[in-house]
């Protein structure tokens, strides 16, 4: 093997090594968008307890939802409804598909099947949301979420706005719970 040939190798496996070893990069910072919806809170409490409250029936029952049927996995459904009187599977049941998620920093779903009354029955067809999850140290967690594939159609833009309020309004009631808990 001549010189160059060697060098370019030692070269790459050099940079793949680093990029292996390095720190994943933050959750991506705010951005004004009309084709998402964004929202973030810090957390007071570590990675795997937010983690926890996200991706289990108990955690979700403890601070997001009434009742709760969790299957976190690549296809599984998380299964909510807001109201006590309600149970999973009735009219008022949320459903959110899993399609991916890499343990404590990420996951994404989108709507599988919406709650009767829901006003936005086309436009949620082409979104999906990613929740980062980025340690802070000191026990704190920024959780951000990114719902993304709004257009510009009317309903569209209608459902963003409703989520840019609704999201922040869960991150907020997120991070209340880890403070009650202090």
């Amino acid at each position: 093997m001549d010189m160059k040939l060697r060098v370019l190798i030692a070269i790459a496996v050099f940079n793949l090594v680093a990029c292996a070893t390095q720190a994943p990069p933050p959750a991506p910072a705010k951005v004004e968008s009309r084709t998402e919806a964004y929202g973030e809170a810090i957390v007071d409490a570590p990675v795997a307890q937010v983690w926890h409250a996200f991706t289990t029936r108990e955690g979700v029952e403890s601070w997001m939802v009434a009742h709760a049927e969790v299957d976190f996995r690549v296809g599984g459904l998380v299964r909510t409804t807001y109201r006590k009187e309600g149970v999973i599977g009735d009219e008022g049941t949320i459903e959110n598909a899993v399609l991916s998620f890499d343990p404590q920093r990420m996951f994404s779903m989108r709507i599988a099947k919406y709650p009767k009354g829901f006003p936005f029955v086309n436009a949620y067809k082409s979104t999906w949301s990613v929740v980062y999850f980025e340690p802070l140290g000191d026990n704190k967690t920024k959780v951000s979420i990114r719902m993304l594939g709004y257009t510009e159609d009317e309903e569209s833009q209608k459902m963003r706005a409703f989520f840019v309020r609704g999201n922040q309004y869960t991150l907020d009631q997120l991070a209340a719970k880890f403070r009650a808990a202090k």
